[in-house]
Protein backbone atom coordinates (compact mmCIF):
# COMPACT_ATOMS: atom_id res chain seq x y z
CA UNK A 1 0.00 0.00 0.00
CA UNK A 2 1.09 3.52 -0.80
CA UNK A 3 2.11 5.73 1.85
CA UNK A 4 -0.75 8.21 1.39
CA UNK A 5 -3.25 5.54 0.30
CA UNK A 6 -6.19 6.78 2.11
CA UNK A 7 -5.48 10.50 2.66
CA UNK A 8 -6.76 13.49 0.88
CA UNK A 9 -4.59 16.57 0.18
CA UNK A 10 -5.61 19.92 -0.94
CA UNK A 11 -2.58 22.36 -2.34
CA UNK A 12 -3.51 25.73 -2.57
CA UNK A 13 -1.80 27.55 -5.51
CA UNK A 14 -1.61 23.72 -7.27
CA UNK A 15 -1.95 25.17 -10.76
CA UNK A 16 1.65 26.57 -11.20
CA UNK A 17 5.41 25.86 -10.21
CA UNK A 18 6.30 24.55 -6.39
CA UNK A 19 2.57 23.92 -6.14
CA UNK A 20 2.07 21.40 -9.05
CA UNK A 21 4.92 19.86 -8.12
CA UNK A 22 3.62 19.35 -4.54
CA UNK A 23 0.00 18.18 -5.79
CA UNK A 24 2.52 15.95 -8.47
CA UNK A 25 4.30 14.44 -5.60
CA UNK A 26 1.60 13.47 -2.79
CA UNK A 27 -0.30 11.53 -5.90
CA UNK A 28 2.65 9.66 -6.48
CA UNK A 29 2.52 8.69 -2.93
CA UNK A 30 -1.33 7.69 -3.50
CA UNK A 31 -3.27 11.30 -1.94
CA UNK A 32 -6.36 11.89 -3.68
CA UNK A 33 -5.80 16.01 -4.85
CA UNK A 34 -7.95 18.70 -4.69
CA UNK A 35 -5.85 21.02 -6.95
CA UNK A 36 -6.76 24.53 -5.80
CA UNK A 37 -5.99 28.19 -7.64
CA UNK A 38 -6.69 31.46 -7.67
CA UNK A 39 -5.79 32.56 -11.32
CA UNK A 40 -5.17 29.75 -13.51
CA UNK A 41 -8.00 27.26 -14.15
CA UNK A 42 -6.07 25.97 -17.51
CA UNK A 43 -2.92 25.53 -15.40
CA UNK A 44 -4.96 23.48 -12.88
CA UNK A 45 -6.82 21.88 -15.04
CA UNK A 46 -3.00 20.41 -16.55
CA UNK A 47 -2.00 19.27 -13.31
CA UNK A 48 -5.29 17.47 -12.72
CA UNK A 49 -4.13 15.93 -16.50
CA UNK A 50 -0.96 15.10 -15.60
CA UNK A 51 -1.89 13.48 -12.31
CA UNK A 52 -4.78 11.52 -13.94
CA UNK A 53 -3.15 9.87 -16.53
CA UNK A 54 -0.40 8.50 -14.18
CA UNK A 55 -2.91 6.55 -12.21
CA UNK A 56 -3.53 9.45 -9.69
CA UNK A 57 -6.97 10.87 -8.39
CA UNK A 58 -7.67 14.52 -8.86
CA UNK A 59 -9.93 17.47 -8.81
CA UNK A 60 -9.39 21.31 -9.37
CA UNK A 61 -11.04 23.70 -7.34
CA UNK A 62 -10.62 27.47 -7.89
CA UNK A 63 -11.91 31.18 -8.43
CA UNK A 64 -11.22 32.05 -11.74
CA UNK A 65 -13.68 31.61 -14.82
Amino acid sequence: MSKLGAKVAVVTGASKSIGASIAEHLAEEGASVVVNYARSRSGGDVVVERITEKGGKAIESGASS
